[in-house]
């Protein structure tokens, strides 16, 4: 009897191991695609990332009147070593988890394009019609209106990995020449629309701030300053998630937290390498 009751206990306890080891991972790696439906942006959560962003913003106003060192990037000598050998520097500012039902992620990006003048490196960023030649997540971009040194554009956006993410949003820029070298471009974001089921018959954009909440909010700014080679460019990215729930997020965070140093880094590498090959002999 004893014999078989241990044999019993065996086989119950061999089934859980089984249940936690198989079944359980694999709720949780489909769970996402159902769990993250209907995400809504709260008032009180994009309260939080405005009065973010506002400090954000007047770092950056001091750092454009040397009230503090102008780059970012050169208060570390290992960055500025970095960028002399063509590296992207990426350094995480700050995730702030504290944000209620949502989560402010700041990005700083750097890389030195080499052999290209400021007004040039200006030109390029706010010339919509070719991002999607030069960027290889974004799809598709134009210039909605131009004044001054204010824009408005279109841009749609593509993000792929464990989730697929693809948004269609509209973004202000303003560009503030410092002085002959120096300038700063802030872009922000006026509204963010993520598309399911891109590309299909069953195309839909969903409702700004009522989705999966996989970005809600995104400003970049970027800080440049030419020297005799070429321009160091510092690229600012702060955006708005959804919180993420203990089940959803063991699968998730990893995704939404890599997602916008990826994309910085995409984008400095995809600019250095675009400049490079404008520059060659070949491609003249």
């Amino acid at each position: 009897m004893a014999y078989i009751f241990c044999v019993f206990r065996s086989l119950i306890c061999r089934g859980f191991t089984v249940c936690f080891s198989f079944v359980f991972p694999s709720m949780i790696l489909f769970c996402p695609f159902t769990c993250l439906e209907g995400a809504t942006l709260q008032a009180k959560t994009a309260k939080a990332f405005d009065e973010y962003i506002e400090k954000v913003e007047e770092e950056l106003i001091a750092r454009r009147n040397d009230n503090l060192p102008y780059l970012m990037v050169s208060e570390s000598p290992g960055n500025m070593i970095s960028l002399s050998q063509n590296l992207v520097v990426i350094r995480n500012l700050k995730e702030n988890d504290q944000t209620p039902k949502g989560i402010i992620h700041d990005w700083l990006g750097a890389v030195f394009l080499e052999g290209i003048s400021l007004d040039e490196t200006i030109e390029l960023l706010l010339d919509y019609d070719l991002h999607p030649e030069i960027f290889e997540e974004i799809l598709q971009a134009r210039l909605i209106s131009q004044t001054g040194n204010q824009l408005k554009s279109q841009i749609r956006f593509k993000k792929e990995g464990l989730l697929t993410v693809v948004t269609d949003s509209v973004n202000e820029a303003q560009v503030f020449r410092i002085s002959k070298n120096k300038a700063q471009v802030f872009c922000r974001s006026v509204r963010i629309n993520e598309i399911e089921n891109p590309g299909t018959e069953r195309e839909k954009v969903l409702p700004a701030g009522n989705d999966r909440g996989l970005l809600w909010r995104l400003n970049s700014y970027m800080t440049l300053e030419e020297s005799e080679n070429g321009v160091t460019m510092e690229c600012r990215s702060v955006n708005l998630t959804r919180d993420l729930p203990f089940g959803i997020g063991i699968v998730i965070g990893p995704f939404i937290r890599k997602l916008p140093p990826e994309s910085i880094e995409s984008m400095l590498t995809s600019l250095q390498s675009y400049v490079s090959g404008e520059k060659s002999p070949d491609s003249r």
